[in-house]
């Protein structure tokens, strides 16, 4: 037994490329590429495969296709053995399907071509709908008429080549993927023309049961397009089942249905009739699809591309930020306020026996204006720090801000160089940083200021490696204490002078350099250098990681799954993947 694998991701895939393609055309317009036309015709194929083999059964479906006043509705009439569909010698008479059965499940048929025929509408015959693209109708004939079968359904159908037909040809592909055999109806004038050959070519890859009428010919003009016919259909290598002729009769209506070239027609078709429904191979159908597959798919290859030179973008520009942190932040000598921060930790530390308490004590009751105001400015500020700290924000601050401009320009240098497909999409993108600039922002600065409340431990940890390494030399401990005395009564009388408010600027006094240097210079220096250097990878590593590449490069690139999809394809890499999957499987091994 055959395995027919599932096709769901490779229908949606085609359903929502035609959804693309549409929106692209004025309203009212049909497609007019053969590859469009291909998109429409294989996604009805897709639909029909799916629905038959989730048990859809309904009757036999004729299908009489053909250009305009080739006599589709006089052949559908022929078959039927009534004046079932209007004829008429206008062009474009006929604008939508108009189907006409006597199996007497017309409801059930009805109910089942509503999923064949998703979003279309089913009316009664005469309702002044003829300027509608989305309908279509069934008729049951009762007992009056259809000499084939009382098992099928006999369709008559638009034009494919009428100036109308721009309004309905997307009709003429659905109705010939529902077909179990497609009679098409050409005349002597129109045998040759290059909407008909165009046409054929579309449903040749599919081998639907295909009967070929030369409408209005007789004698050896007959016999002349018959050979020609075939000849052409030969070198397009266009199946088909029987290629039959029709004479032209003045009065059709009451001579043409008992002449032995209706006869004959009648019983090639009722020979088909006779087997079990048309089932479109799935090689068949892969055939069709992977012809058309490229061109289909070339609008979602370039917002993939558009996807991937966004993400580089990024990078480079996060890549730009973390450099500008490490030149403006880091590596400035006038502002190493990280290590000056341990050093204030080692301060603590160097409290001298006896006259400790006291001094902790003083500098509580002389600090406590400048606490107070570090509170206020804290709570009017919740995403800032005061201090030593305030520089950092600065930096990652300005950095921010340059990223989110230099991303912008970016866009906007994409969105004139690109070509119709992908200005959509880089223009919706650019809308979307435009209304997430804040966000962002606000997403960072609340992860910096996690990550320098976790990052004093490290600072508080480094002050304490250096207060151990100290204990090891006995002579530079006891110098650091002697001016760490002098340091508290600088600081105090610093207080005194200012009401407690130059405290904050410790870092930058003089007592406070001197007492680094002779820090630096004594036999902790070079272990100081190495507790500085980690102390600033942590930082960069922290910035890079959290900041840069954990939350700007994750908010960024999530943008364009939450950017307007307005006249874009929106096709995830993955869906692409399955349904490409699922056409290699299609194709069998």
């Amino acid at each position: 037994m055959t395995s027919h694998p599932p096709l769901e991701s490779l229908e949606q895939l085609l359903e929502r490329l035609h959804t693309y393609y549409r929106a692209s055309k004025p309203a009212q317009t049909a497609s007019d590429s053969t590859s469009e036309q291909a998109l429409i015709y294989g996604t009805a194929l897709l639909r029909r495969r799916r629905l038959r083999l989730s048990g859809w059964r309904i009757p036999t479906q004729l299908v009489v296709i053909g250009p305009t006043q080739s006599g589709k509705s006089t052949l559908v009439n022929l078959l039927l053995g009534i004046e079932a569909a209007e004829a008429s010698p206008l062009a474009g008479h006929t604008r939508y399907p108009q189907g006409f059965t006597t199996c007497g499940k017309v409801e059930a048929i009805r109910e089942e071509l509503t999923e064949l025929l998703p979003g279309w509408t089913h009316v009664s015959s005469g309702e002044n709908n003829r300027n509608r693209a989305d309908i279509f109708s069934l008729n049951d004939l009762d007992d009056r008429g259809n000499r084939l079968s009382d098992q099928s359904t006999i369709w008559d159908s638009p034009d494919f080549d009428s100036v109308n037909s721009r309004e309905y040809g997307d009709m003429v592909p659905v109705i010939c993927a529902m077909a179990d055999i497609l009679i098409l109806a050409v005349s002597r004038e129109k045998y040759a023309d290059q909407s008909v050959w165009r046409l054929l070519n579309l449903i040749a890859p599919v081998k639907t049961p295909l009967i070929i009428c030369l409408n209005k010919t007789s004698g050896p003009e007959a016999e002349q397009l018959l050979v020609s016919m075939r000849h052409r259909l030969e070198e397009a290598s266009i199946p088909y089942t029987a290629l039959l002729t029709l004479p032209y009769v003045a009065d059709v209506q009451q001579t043409l249905w008992e002449t032995g070239a209706a006869d004959m027609i009648r019983t090639r078709i009722s020979g088909l009739l006779d087997h079990a429904g048309f089932d479109v191979g799935d090689s068949h159908l892969a055939s069709l699809l992977n012809r058309h597959w490229a061109e289909w798919i070339r609008p979602v290859r370039q917002e993939h591309a558009a996807a991937e030179k966004w993400q580089n973008l990024v990078d480079e520009e996060l890549g730009q930020f973390v450099e500008l942190y490490q030149q403006d932040y880091l590596n400035n000598p006038d502002y190493a306020d990280t290590m000056q921060r341990a050093i204030v930790e080692l301060l603590e530390l160097l409290e001298i026996p006896g006259i400790a308490g006291a001094l902790i004590q003083m500098r509580k009751v002389l600090t406590w204006p400048a606490r107070k105001a570090h509170d206020v400015y804290r709570k009017k500020f919740p995403g800032s720090k005061p201090g030593g700290k305030g520089h950092e924000v600065k930096v990652i601050e300005e950095g921010s801000t340059h990223l989110l401009a230099r991303l912008r320009q970016q866009i906007s240098g994409q969105i004139t160089g690109e070509t119709r497909v992908t200005i959509a999409w880089w223009s919706n993108l650019d809308l979307r940083l435009k209304q997430d600039c804040n966000d962002i922002e606000t997403a960072l600065f609340s992860e910096l200021n996690a990550y320098q409340t976790e990052f004093d431990e490290q600072i508080k940890q480094a002050g304490r490696l250096l207060f151990e390494h100290l204990k090891q030399h006995p002579v530079t401990l006891n110098s650091l204490r002697a001016a760490r005395t002098t340091t508290d009564a600088i600081a105090l009388l610093v207080a005194i002078k200012t009401g407690g408010f130059g405290l904050s600027d410790l870092l930058l006094a003089p007592a406070m350099l001197s007492f680094s240097s002779l820090l630096a210079e004594g036999a902790a220096g070079h272990y100081m250098t190495q507790v500085e250097k980690d102390l600033k990878n942590a930082q960069l590593a922290a910035v890079t990681d959290r900041l840069a590449f954990g939350i700007l490069r994750k908010r960024l690139l999530e943008l364009p799954a939450l950017m307007s999809q307005e006249g874009c394809c929106a096709v995830s890499t993955q869906w692409l993947a399955d349904a490409e999957s699922q056409l290699a499987m299609l194709k069998g091994p």
